[in-house]
């Protein structure tokens, strides 16, 4: 049996490669994933925290309608009737501009509670003459500076040794007086630059107030009452003085002291501790 041996079968493979994309070079730090993850935080005071959503209350448009009512608003009688209705909301004018409904001052909602870095009693709390900023001293000695909107720490201050007792500001909104318990009484300006220091009682100062005719008085729990003057007030008093009053709780009487020799104030003092600045007298 004849067999027909031909030529064997071609051999053909052609092998399947994968495509694969070109890689890029780089290197890539172990803690590369940890940096990303620190850039999502932001710098709030002095902790690294993830930045969040603060709640703002903005009361500008509130005075801007009232300044603008104010022009041809006479008395309670121009007064619009807020109605109980979400559209209403742009007609909100502040408490003080509508002084005929006191219900209107009444504050009924929480809005936020803030606490300091370092948790310590808070004894006196002001506004800044604008309106933007809220001031506190507390038992560290310290101020602390809120953002009046979102009530937010800004920034802290390290002002007396001892605790802050009270805080006020002048009239005309550049100076701002403090006192502590040791008795010292500090100025600073609007920009929380101290400019002048010294010690008004020996005591622990609890209060003080700016007055309209003089720059300001402090009270003491001795019942003593000091005035502080710098520049000419009155004619015949001395360009820097110090009113000295020290009375007792019985007294309901005037009382008077004499700064120099043609110089007299009277101050009227009232069981309730009310002081009234009377008037002053030329002395023959």
């Amino acid at each position: 049996m004849a067999t027909d041996i031909g030529s064997p079968p071609r051999f053909f493979h052609m092998p399947r490669f994968q495509h694969q994309a070109p890689r890029q070079l780089f290197y890539k730090r172990p803690d590369f994933a940890q940096q990303q993850a620190m850039q999502q935080l932001t710098f709030d005071g002095k902790r690294m925290r993830k930045a969040v959503n603060r709640k703002t209350i903005d009361y500008n448009p509130s005075v801007i309608r009232y300044l603008e009512n104010r022009l041809w608003q006479r008395d309670h009688r121009d007064f619009r009737a807020i109605q109980p209705d979400a559209a209403c909301f742009n007609d909100l004018v502040p408490p003080v501009g509508m002084l005929n409904n006191p219900m209107n001052a009444v504050t009924t909602k929480f809005v936020r509670t803030s606490t300091n870095k370092v948790k310590c009693p808070v004894f006196v709390v002001r506004w800044t003459p604008e309106g933007r900023r809220l001031v506190t001293g507390a038992s560290s000695g310290e101020f602390t500076l809120w953002n009046g909107l979102t009530f937010n720490f800004e920034t802290i201050l390290q002002a007396h040794d001892s605790p802050v007792r009270a805080m006020t500001w002048s009239h005309n909104d550049m100076w701002m007086l403090t006192a502590d318990h040791g008795g010292y009484v500090k100025y600073w300006q609007s920009n929380m630059n101290n400019v002048k220091m010294f010690q008004a009682h020996k005591e622990a100062i609890r209060e003080a107030r700016s007055i309209p005719n003089l720059p300001f008085s402090v009270v003491n729990p001795s019942l003593l009452l000091r005035l502080h003057c710098q520049g000419p007030v009155y004619r015949g008093l001395p360009s820097v003085f110090s009113v000295l009053i020290y009375f007792s709780l019985c007294c309901s009487m005037l009382m008077s002291l004499i700064i120099d020799t043609c110089m007299c104030v009277y101050f009227h003092i009232f069981l309730n501790k009310v002081f009234t600045f009377l008037y002053i007298l030329r002395l023959l």
